[in-house]
């Protein structure tokens, strides 16, 4: 098992936040929409005119030490994937850091004009927390990132003969990688005996989840077929894209599908457990899971990576797919909900 630490780098919602920036410089916007909130940082401009637009984008939610006060402004939520909810689920009772966030979100509702969420689940969330005018949007994502230069070290650590297996994202409960970590040795001693994973995310969020992990690593005698990457920028996350044969996820709490379109846009065939952001993400293109019981998961799995045919076609329908989540789609989309904001600007 390698474990690569470092300090966390820009990831996908600051990926996100690059595109939401480039595209409202093409519109001409950039003097009247101000991004406030990413990653929790209370970092916006002090002053804000009254028909200016404010937009939280939020990943992994605050609590900040206290939400930033502008005066003037309309406010917009974009949700990045929203922790607190989901954490809601493992932890009872809430932390007072959850308790906060919590509140926080609450408090925000009351003077949000227009909340946005990248998946259905995301939006029930927002309006369970009592947010008024929620709408879907999918995940914006970044382009640029597919002209990264591919990181060298990261390639040769990487390379070996067997199928490489991919999921970006961070290893928290809700990835649900034990049953991922089950189903690669279930290839490699009912199928495919070379099978490999990576995993690109950090590891440093729940300290306890992820010792587990590394025990069952160890118990399964896959000391050489896991590499924790943690967490990766761009150079990296495209070495890994160049080196996997087959994108996979068992989350059943992504709600923004961010991997998954960045494994789409490299060509990565991928396979996602049908719930979350994966089947709005996937549509009929990709391969979607109705359960992760072990066997049935690496059956798909050992498909993908045999079938030279069947690959082509999944790879071939995540194409068209990707049409209709370009950026200049979301993009046009995401002008048609804030226009209106600013239509006398």
């Amino acid at each position: 098992m390698q474990i690569v630490s470092g300090e966390p780098q820009a990831g996908f919602a600051a990926a996100e936040a690059a595109a939401l920036g480039r595209v409202f410089a093409g519109w001409g916007w950039e003097s009247a929409v101000h991004v406030t909130g990413l990653e929790g940082k209370p970092e916006g401009p002090p002053e804000i005119a009254a028909d200016d637009l404010l937009i939280y984008h939020f990943h992994n939610v605050p609590p900040m030490e206290e939400l930033p006060e502008h005066a003037g402004g309309r406010t917009v939520v974009v949700l990045h994937q929203l922790t607190a909810p989901l954490l809601v689920q493992i932890c009872e009772p809430l932390t007072p850091r959850l308790e906060q966030a919590w509140e926080q979100l609450r408090k925000l509702a009351g003077s949000c004009e227009l909340a946005i969420g990248h998946s259905g689940a995301a939006c029930g969330w927002l309006e369970r927390l009592g947010f008024g005018r929620v709408r879907r949007l999918p995940f914006l994502m970044d382009e640029e990132l597919s002209a990264s230069r591919p990181d060298a070290v990261t390639q040769k650590m990487l390379e070996g003969s067997g199928p490489l297996l991919l999921f970006a994202g961070d290893v928290v409960e809700s990835a649900n990688l034990t049953d991922l970590i089950k189903t690669v040795w279930y290839c490699r001693n009912f199928g495919e005996a070379g099978t490999r994973l990576a995993i690109a995310g950090a590891v440093n969020l729940f300290p306890a989840y992820f010792a587990w992990q590394r025990d069952l690593v160890a118990e399964r005698d896959m000391g050489e077929v896991v590499t924790f990457l943690g967490a990766v920028g761009p150079e990296q996350l495209r070495a890994c894209l160049e080196a996997a044969d087959i994108y996979v996820q068992f989350s059943g709490a992504d709600w923004t599908g961010a991997g998954l379109l960045a494994a789409m846009r490299a060509g990565v065939p991928a396979i996602a457990f049908a719930e979350g952001a994966a089947a709005e993400v996937l549509g009929d293109a990709g391969v979607l899971l109705s359960t992760t019981i072990h066997s049935a998961a690496a059956d798909e799995i050992q498909r993908l990576a045999k079938d030279a045919e069947w690959r082509g076609r999944v790879v071939e329908c995540q194409n068209r797919r990707l049409e209709l989540l370009s950026e200049a789609a979301i993009a046009f989309q995401l002008k048609t909900l804030l226009g209106r904001f600013l239509l006398y600007k």
